[in-house]
């Protein structure tokens, strides 16, 4: 469209050489677009920021909250959280397995 040519066209710039470079219009940089079977970010999944981004470096693992089944099953297989919490999302639980994963994200 016109639109979006006029604004691809208002980020570009000339380098000596006679080479255009067109900027991101994003701010910061991006994560890596994972899939299911990469490793998780501990960092992020610990403190909420990964420490990768915030250098400006892609960070190749995945940013999950700490109640997705993925961080919740990690941690029932090292041990930190119960095997309860695998079955508690479908009956209400999701705010009991929440809290677990809260607290064991708390005591690293």
């Amino acid at each position: 469209s016109g639109a979006a040519a006029a604004a691809a066209a208002a980020t570009r710039s000339s380098g000596d050489a006679g080479i255009t470079v067109i900027k991101s219009s994003g701010g910061g940089p991006m994560p890596y677009a994972a899939t299911s079977s990469d490793p998780i970010c501990f960092e992020y999944i610990n403190t909420g920021v990964c420490g990768r981004l915030q250098r400006g470096e892609i960070c190749r693992y995945r940013h999950l909250d700490a109640s997705h089944p993925d961080v919740i099953a990690d941690r029932v297989r090292q041990g930190k959280l119960p095997a309860s919490a695998l079955a508690a999302p479908g009956g209400g639980g999701e705010q009991s397995v929440l809290a677990l994963a809260t607290a064991a994200a708390a005591s690293f």
